[in-house]
C-alpha cells in the first residue's frame, strides 16, 4: 500500500537505514528531506532548516550517517539519522555529480576538474580516479565501484565508461538516442543487482538492463503516468533486491521487482483542491478570475483575482488529460489536452453562477494537431493556437475552423522551429517565438509578419524564449537560465532583471483586466501576479 502524501513533490536522492527508514530529498521552491518509517511520514524538513543552501543528494553510510552533498556551499554535511548535525568538510569542484557509498568507501565525482574521490574515515579527500583523457567523458552523475572496475555513467554525452583500476583498461557502452534498447538520452543512475546492471534512461524515460558484460536485455517505460511508465527518472538504488526509483515528475517513488519486472508505488502526491502541480496555462474572464490549467492534477483551477482558489471546473465529472493550456471568450472555455494518444481541443460552456463546465464541442481541424502546447483568445473572439510541432500559428474560431495560419517553418527559415507560446495583445498585435533561437515574431491582425526580435546575439546567456508577454510599452519572457523572467524593450534590451521570485520555468504569462502580470511558474507549482 502505498503512501499518499500533500506536497509530495520531485523526489530526487533516496536512501535507506538499515531497519528500511526511506530517506527522501524531494526538489522544488522549498526543497525538503522526508523520512518514511512503516509505510507513514515521520518527518518532513526543509534543507534550509538544516542550516545547508542546497542539497543536490543523499546517502547513509555503514555508521548510520545520512551525508547531504550541499553543492552551492561546496560541502558534505553529516547528520544524525534524526537529522542532529555532526560536522562538514569542503570539497574541491564547483559541480558535482555523483555521491556514491559501496559499503566501504564514500566517492564524490566533481566534473568541472574531471575527478573522482574518495572520502576516508578521517574525512580525508583522495584523489581516486582523473577521467579528463577519457574521450566523450564529461559530466559523470553515477558511479558503481564493483571487482576493482569504475563505472562512470556520463549523462551528457550518454555514455557509460568502465574503468580496470588495476591496469587502467578503459571500455566505453552506450549509445546517445531514442528508444532505448541500449540507446540513451541523459542516463543519470546506475545499478547491479543479481549480475545485472541497471540503467536510468531518464529522458527515454525508460529503466534499461544489461547482463554482466553489459548486452542489453530488456526495459520498461515510456513516457506516461502508469505504474511501467516514467517521467524522468532520475534516480534510483538498490534495497531488499528491489530498484527503488525516483519518478521525479509524476512526483512519487516506485519499487520495481527485478524478477517479474513489475513497480508499485511506495510514496506518491496526493492532490487537494487549490493546490497545484505545474500550472501550465491562464487565462481571466470578465469579473477578473483566474482559470488554470493544472497539467499533472487533470484538473482546471478557479482562483479570484487575489488568487483566492475558488473551485475545480468539473464536466460529468470528468477529469481533464495533461491540460495544456486555456482561452476563453465570453462564456466559452477551450482547453488543450496533451493527452498520450494525441492532443485535442475541447470547447466547454461555462455556468458562472456554480463554475461548472457544459460540454459544447470537440475542434475538429482536416489536418491532425502535432503537440499544441499554448493557446490565447483574441479581442476577435478567436483563438489562437500553437501547434508546437506542426511549427505554426493557428487561428479558429468559436465553431472550431481554422480562418488563418502561418506556417513559422517558412516565416523563419527554420525547418525545426519549436513555437510554444502565443499571446495577443490589447490592439491585436500577435506575438510568438522560436524557442531554441531565441527570436521574438511579431504580426499583426491577419498574421502578417511586422518584424522579428533576434535576441540569440544580444542575449546569448538566455537559453530558450519559453512563454512572452506584450503591451505597447514593452515585452516579458519567460526564459531558462539564472535570470529566468526578463524585461525587454522592442529593441531587444534587457530593461530589467525580475528575478525576485526565484522562478522556475515561468511557462505563461498574460495579464488581468487591471493589467497586472500574471505568471504561471510552472516547476514552482504556483500562479504569481507582480
Amino acid at each position: 500500500m502505498s503512501i499518499k502524501l500533500k506536497g509530495f513533490r520531485r523526489p530526487i536522492s533516496i536512501s535507506f537505514s538499515k531497519t528500511g527508514d526511506l530517506y527522501c530529498l524531494c526538489d522544488g521552491l522549498f526543497k525538503s528531506l522526508k523520512i518514511f518509517k512503516n509505510n507513514k511520514i515521520i518527518k518532513s524538513i526543509l534543507i534550509s532548516d538544516l542550516g545547508l543552501t542546497s542539497a543536490q543528494t543523499i546517502v547513509i553510510n555503514n555508521k548510520s550517517q545520512l551525508i547531504i552533498l550541499d553543492s552551492s556551499n561546496q560541502s558534505l554535511n553529516w547528520f544524525t539519522l534524526d537529522l542532529i548535525f555532526l560536522f562538514k568538510i569542503k570539497i574541491p569542484g564547483t559541480n558535482y555529480g555523483a555521491l556514491y557509498f559501496d559499503s566501504k568507501n564514500l566517492f564524490l565525482s566533481v566534473n568541472d576538474i574531471f575527478k573522482v574521490f574518495r572520502i576516508d574515515d578521517n574525512l580525508s579527500i583522495l584523489e581516486f580516479y582523473d577521467f579528463s583523457n577519457l574521450e566523450n567523458c564529461l559530466s559523470v552523475d553515477s558511479i558503481l565501484f564493483k571487482n576493482q572496475k569504475l563505472y562512470l555513467l556520463d549523462s551528457k554525452s550518454s555514455n557509460l565508461h568502465v574503468v580496470s583500476i588495476k591496469d587502467n583498461l578503459h571500455k566505453q557502452y552506450l549509445n546517445f538516442g531514442r528508444d532505448g534498447k541500449s540507446f540513451v538520452r541523459n542516463p543519470t543512475s546506475i545499478n547491479y543487482i543479481n549480475k545485472k546492471f541497471y540503467i536510468n534512461d531518464n529522458k527515454n524515460y525508460l529503466i534499461q538492463w544489461f547482463d554482466s558484460k553489459l548486452n542489453f536485455i530488456d526495459q520498461i517505460g515510456g513516457k506516461g503516468t502508469d505504474l511501467g511508465k516514467f517521467d524522468l527518472p532520475i534516480f534510483s538504488l538498490v534495497f531488499d533486491n528491489n530498484l527503488i526509483i525516483c519518478d521525479k515528475n509524476n512526483d512519487r517513488v516506485l519499487s520495481l521487482d527485478i524478477n517479474n519486472k513489475k513497480p508499485f508505488t511506495l510514496v506518491e502526491s496526493q492532490f487537494y483542491p487549490g493546490e497545484l502541480r505545474r500550472p501550465s496555462g491562464l487565462a481571466t474572464d470578465d469579473k477578473g478570475n483566474i482559470y488554470v490549467s493544472d497539467r499533472s492534477n487533470n484538473v482546471i483551477q478557479v482562483f479570484d483575482s487575489n488568487l483566492k482558489f475558488i473551485k475545480i471546473l468539473n464536466y460529468s465529472n470528468q477529469p481533464f488529460d495533461r491540460p495544456a493550456s486555456l482561452a476563453i471568450i465570453d462564456d466559452k472555455l477551450a482547453v488543450i489536452q496533451r493527452k498520450r494518444k494525441g492532443a485535442c481541443i475541447n470547447l466547454f460552456k461555462i455556468n458562472f453562477d456554480n463554475y461548472s463546465l457544459d460540454y459544447d464541442k470537440k475542434f475538429k481541424f482536416k489536418y491532425k494537431l502535432n503537440d499544441p502546447q499554448d493557446m490565447c483568445s483574441t479581442i476577435y473572439k478567436s483563438f489562437l493556437i500553437a501547434d508546437t510541432l506542426n511549427r505554426s500559428i493557428l487561428e479558429v474560431n468559436l465553431k472550431g475552423e481554422i480562418i488563418n495560419k502561418v506556417d513559422m517553418s517558412k516565416i523563419s527559415g527554420n525547418a525545426r522551429i519549436l513555437v510554444k507560446s502565443v499571446y495577443c495583445r490589447e490592439d491585436g498585435h500577435i506575438f510568438t517565438a522560436d524557442f531554441e533561437k531565441c527570436i521574438i515574431y511579431q504580426f499583426d491582425r491577419f498574421l502578417n509578419l511586422i518584424c522579428k526580435i533576434d535576441l540569440s546575439k544580444k542575449l546569448n546567456h538566455i537559453k530558450v524564449i519559453r512563454s512572452i508577454y506584450a503591451n505597447k510599452k514593452f515585452i516579458l519572457i519567460g526564459v531558462r537560465g539564472i535570470n529566468q523572467l526578463l524585461k525587454i524593450n522592442f529593441e531587444g534590451k534587457i530593461l530589467k532583471k525580475i528575478n525576485n521570485f526565484n522562478w522556475n520555468h515561468p511557462v505563461k504569462i498574460i495579464n488581468d483586466k487591471n493589467g497586472k502580470v500574471i505568471i504561471a511558474d510552472k516547476e514552482n507549482d504556483r500562479v504569481v501576479k507582480i
